[in-house]
């Protein structure tokens, strides 16, 4: 949801500036689920398909990254503003990421060694 609020903000400022919304900003056209599809569709799967050729070891998490990307099709947006967890506080918590949500990629610099 993250990534959506970003988009969905521009646009909001997009149009109070005057400006043309960015299509993929543009609350009022688009679903969460289309957005978050196209995100991991056009940014991020290539950009770690090319990461995985060179680092092996991160294939497993590339997998997970377009299994997760079909697992998107399985909700609408209000499932996802229902299940909308608390705003992430540096201030307050160890860690951005919850027990409740595994599909998230996750892999440290230990994993990006050479070949």
């Amino acid at each position: 949801l993250r990534v959506t609020d970003e988009f969905f903000e521009q646009g909001d400022v997009e149009l109070a500036r005057g400006m043309d919304v960015t299509p993929c900003c543009d609350r009022t056209k688009q679903s969460r689920v289309a957005v978050q599809k196209m995100f991991i569709t056009f940014l991020c799967a290539p950009f770690f398909d090319a990461i995985a050729t060179l680092y092996p070891v991160l294939q497993r998490d590339v997998d997970r990254l377009h299994q997760n990307k079909e697992t998107w099709a399985s909700y609408t947006d209000a499932e996802l503003e229902a299940s909308r967890e608390p705003p992430y506080d540096a201030h307050t918590s160890s860690s951005p990421l919850s027990s409740s949500t595994p599909d998230l990629i996750n892999f440290g610099p230990h994993d990006l060694a050479p070949p």
